[in-house]
């Protein structure tokens, strides 16, 4: 994912059936990762996940494109 992601960008929804574990958490933002949703998903929540998923990857696009951040983002402090 992580390769997907430097190569060709897009916005990725991940869903986990019961992974809430932080670590498995800042993996997969690390990797690119626009949304993780655990457990609780129905067919009417699915859009609105894609949709704020979208509109996020979207702008972290333009602040990559305005240099604000790199194209690689790490989170060594992160408690998640």
């Amino acid at each position: 994912m992580t390769v997907i992601s430097q190569h060709n960008p897009r916005p990725i929804v991940f869903f986990a059936n019961h992974d809430d574990n932080p670590d498995s958490i800042k993996l997969a933002i690390q990797a690119g990762v626009s949304a993780y949703i655990v457990d609780g998903l129905t067919a009417k929540r699915v859009k609105p996940i894609i949709d704020v998923a979208v509109a996020r990857f979207n702008e972290f696009q333009q602040l990559r494109q305005n240099s604000c951040i790199p194209a690689r983002v790490s989170w060594p402090n992160s408690n998640w």
